[in-house]
């Protein structure tokens, strides 16, 4: 076994030279061939031959006769980290707001007129039978009082149908109807009192008012003309010449010196006779505001009605709407609705106003 181990010293001082050869940076000399068998050249390449086989048979054998393992190496794997992917979020953008439609512009309501109030008619409660006509038109005076104008007709047709001809009755029937608002059946009612009796001064001076506010100019100055030539009542007399006055003056007549050439000498101390002395220029204002405040309880409110009334037609008449207003005013003030006056009133401020 010596040659073999020889050899091998052999084989791996070979080696270990190869390997010193490659490390030097000179060329390594070409060897020679030995000079101790120059002619035999085969001799070198059976001896290394027989080495090597030497040297294969040696590690069969002692892989055969090794009973130790050999322990294989396998390359070290690193573990494999798991990438983790984060997942991408994408934000949501908001979504823009829609912008709001405009609203329409709401047209804007008609204004119209409102309607004047009806007059309210309370019902009415059965009443006994009358024996006469006349009791019937009494009766019928004093629901009228109490506003109740429904019931009063009720009572004025029965006096009617028992006596058609009744002027009174139709005087009373036409009253309830104008202060109940249809002013045309009081002008047919006042015609049939005027029919049955033509002298009948309060149905002519009643018919001539509704014509003066009717626009019926000329037929309200033949109504107060006939007024002053039958009435008894001296204030109603007075009163006739007044109304008389303002429809002359709306037809464009010179109403004042017709007042004039009527009273030029009179006193006229009964009322209405300050307000016809105004008129003709012979009182001043304030006379006549004295004559209304210095009366008794008992009349004073028939004079502030009736008194401020045609103080503010005469304001109105020369142009003083201002000063007319308030004395129109002044007047529904006294809330005295039994007096033709307040209802007038009304009409003229209505006028004023157009």
């Amino acid at each position: 076994m010596s040659y073999i181990l020889d050899a091998l010293k052999k084989s791996d001082a070979e080696r270990k030279r190869a390997q010193q050869e490659k490390t030097d940076d000179s060329p390594a000399p070409v060897p020679s061939l030995s000079s101790e068998n120059p002619k035999k050249p085969w001799a070198g390449i059976f001896a290394g031959g027989f080495a090597v086989v030497a040297v294969l048979g040696l590690g069969v054998s002692f892989m055969v006769n090794n009973d130790t393992p050999v322990p294989v190496t396998h390359p070290e794997t690193k573990p494999q980290v798991a990438k983790v992917v984060e997942p991408v979020v994408e934000v949501a953008s908001k979504p823009e707001p829609k912008p709001e439609p405009k609203p329409e512009p709401k047209p804007e309501p008609k204004v119209e007129p409102k309607p004047e109030p009806k007059p309210i008619v309370a019902l009415k409660p059965s009443l006994p039978s009358l024996k006469s006509a006349k009791a019937y038109v009494d009766r019928a005076w004093t629901s009228m009082d109490g506003g109740l104008y429904g019931q009063a007709l009720s009572d004025l047709d029965l006096a009617l149908a028992s006596e058609p001809a009744f002027a009174a009755a139709w005087f009373a029937h036409g009253w309830a109807n104008e202060k109940n608002g249809n002013q045309k059946a009081a002008v047919s009612d006042y015609n049939h009192a005027i029919e049955a009796k033509p002298d009948h001064a309060f149905a002519l001076f009643s018919r001539g008012f509704l014509n003066l506010y009717n626009g019926n100019l000329q037929a309200a100055t033949v109504d107060f003309v006939r007024t002053q030539g039958v009435a008894s009542d001296e204030a109603l007399r007075l009163y006739s010449h007044l109304w008389l006055y303002i429809a002359r003056q709306r037809l464009g007549q010179n109403a004042r010196s017709r007042l004039l050439d009527t009273f030029e000498t009179q006193n006229l101390p009964v009322w209405p006779g300050p307000l016809v002395k105004y008129f003709q220029g012979t009182l001043d204002e304030q006379a006549v505001i004295d004559a209304i405040e210095s009366s008794t309880d008992d009349v004073r409110k028939e004079r502030r009605a009736t008194g401020y009334f045609f103080l503010g037609v005469f304001e109105q008449l020369t142009g003083n709407n201002h000063n007319a207003r308030i004395y129109f005013e002044k007047t529904l003030a006294t809330g005295a609705v039994q007096y033709r006056q307040y209802e007038a009133a009304g009409r003229e401020l209505k006028r004023l106003n157009r």
